[in-house]
């Protein structure tokens, strides 16, 4: 249903716009297709709801694609917050920011 995957169902749960929303490995098992489905309901939301998404995921890449702002979290600490933007300008991509922030904290 459309409304579902636009989030318009959690809304009407809610009774109004979608301040923060949690999702655990969103895009994990889903086909290509699905997975730039998800990324542009996330963003969409995002801007014109102006929602916080706070998205938990081991796929580095995707959220390379889908976020504007990561954690990286280690051994159950926050090790590191900081703009995929500025990442990107250092590193390579996520994953290479993600192994060095780690392999500082050991």
């Amino acid at each position: 249903d459309q409304r579902i995957r636009e989030g318009h169902h959690v809304r009407g749960v809610t009774g109004g716009a979608l301040q923060l929303v949690i999702l655990d490995e969103p895009i994990n098992g889903l086909d290509i297709e699905g997975m730039v489905e998800m990324r542009g309901i996330i963003k969409k939301l995002a801007e014109q709801e102006k929602s916080t998404f706070f998205i938990s995921s081991h796929l580095v890449h995707d959220m390379e694609l889908t976020c504007n702002r990561v954690a990286v979290i280690y051994e159950g600490r926050i090790v590191k917050v900081e703009d995929v933007s500025k990442i990107l300008e250092n590193y390579s991509s996520l994953e290479n920011f993600f192994i060095s922030e780690v392999d500082k904290d050991e």
